[in-house]
């Protein structure tokens, strides 16, 4: 009676997450293999936006060498009007992270700063995971090589939920559930 009262509140939460992550499915960066518009940061779109006197000239990086280095579009390169005034890696990150380009006034110069937004105190993560592994150091009883799958369904802090299987080579299996930290 106690692991029922113990699996129906997971089997809920993993359910919930599960849906979320169907219908509200942010977009897989890696399936964008095209530059695309940033979207503006919410807070900044209703600001209104004025001019300000500029430099007579602005630097900007060298448009055929940028083009061909970063494979830019067509559109960019033929387009005399449009320049590249700064560019930027930002690293991965779980969150968001929010971008803004400065321009010296004065010398004409850009230059890009960014800054990652703090991830939310819990949230649904909505992640799956398969693999394979092989285990030289193994007992006996185990075999050498399995297949693995692991589904994390939620996040409190830097805690991780998620519910993981695996079979091994000699046929054995478990599935479960834990608790995983990451830092």
């Amino acid at each position: 009676m106690r692991l029922t009262y113990a699996v129906i509140p997971l089997i809920i939460l993993v359910s919930v997450s599960a849906i979320w992550g169907w219908f509200f499915k942010a977009p897989d960066i890696r399936a964008l293999p095209v530059w695309n518009e940033a979207q503006q940061i919410k807070t900044v779109t209703k600001i209104k936006r004025v001019s300000v006197p500029g430099p007579e000239k602005i630097i900007t990086i060298e448009k055929e060498k940028v083009v061909e280095k970063l494979k830019l579009p067509d559109w960019i390169k033929e387009d005399k009007n449009l320049q590249v005034i700064a560019t930027a890696e930002i690293a991965p990150y779980k969150g968001k992270t929010d971008a803004i380009t400065l321009m010296n006034t004065q010398t004409g110069a850009s230059q890009i700063q960014v800054k990652q937004r703090p991830l939310p105190f819990a949230a649904l993560d909505n992640t799956a995971s398969v693999g394979v592994a092989y285990y030289p150091v193994h007992s006996d009883s185990l075999g050498p090589v399995a297949i693995e799958g692991k589904y994390r369904f939620g996040r409190i802090m830097n805690f991780n939920g998620e519910i993981k299987g695996d079979v091994d080579s000699k046929g054995n299996f478990r599935a479960g559930a834990g608790i995983v930290y990451e830092w």
